[in-house]
């Protein structure tokens, strides 16, 4: 199963914007790829190591793929190779780039889920789940560096709001925007001053990295809404 997963990865790196620097020969049995490129023995590196022709940065990229989704904890290496864990953690820490990529469920030329991870952010062999699911992706090729460096760090767990949170600040900005449009019409001007004086309030200090698109624009909504009334 592991060289049909590492193909899928393959796929993820176009020649249009990476070149395939080198690839750790464990398959040399397949014709398959010995028709692609030639396969060079260099031990227990990661799976690729590409270079961005848009930045010119060389980084590795180890593939991982777990076929059972019924488990709560996943073990990223298995234990005969947790060498490969310690080497490949000794070389993120030393400057060069290295990402996993995981893919879950399914088949492994077609997982149902797939993740990217950086190797500096993996302190312990085993991930929960939802750990895991900060760090999916669905597109089906990158176009540079940035891609993995965005998908594995802008969803690190120490900046990243939890759904629920993000759903309790979406039914407060529609609540609002429900009151305002209703014309306050029952309220007090001293009521509706607390009120629209809250909402600022909400607005001002929600920390809104992580949110979705959609949560930004309403938020812009209503406080465009609320500076047009002047309280």
């Amino acid at each position: 199963m592991g060289e049909l997963f590492e193909e899928r990865c393959r796929r993820l790196f176009p020649e249009t914007n990476f070149t395939l620097v080198n690839r750790r020969n464990r398959w040399q049995s397949s014709s398959y790829y010995e028709e692609d490129f030639e396969l060079d023995e260099y031990g227990g590196l990661p799976d690729f190591e590409w270079r961005c022709k848009a930045t010119n940065e060389t980084f590795f990229v180890e593939c991982k793929f777990i076929s059972n989704m019924g488990i709560d904890r996943l073990r990223i290496y298995h234990y005969e190779s947790y060498d490969d864990f310690v080497l490949h953690k000794t070389i993120s820490t030393a400057g060069t780039e290295v990402f996993i990529i995981i893919g879950n469920g399914g088949f492994p030329y077609d997982p149902y889920k797939m993740y990217c991870l950086d190797m500096k952010k993996i302190d312990q062999n085993e991930k929960s789940r939802m750990f895991l699911e900060k760090y999916a992706f669905k597109q089906n090729c990158f176009a540079s560096i940035d891609d993995l460096k965005r998908i594995s760090r802008s969803n690190d767990p120490a900046v990243l709001l939890r759904p629920r949170e993000e759903e309790d600040f979406v039914r407060f900005m529609v609540e609002s925007l429900t009151y305002l449009d209703r014309g306050y019409k029952d309220d007090s001007a001293d009521a509706k001053s607390n009120k629209v004086s809250n909402m600022k309030e909400r607005l001002r200090s929600e920390n809104y990295q992580g949110y979705k698109k959609g949560t930004h624009e309403m938020r812009a909504e209503l406080w465009g809404r609320i500076q047009q009334m002047n309280i």
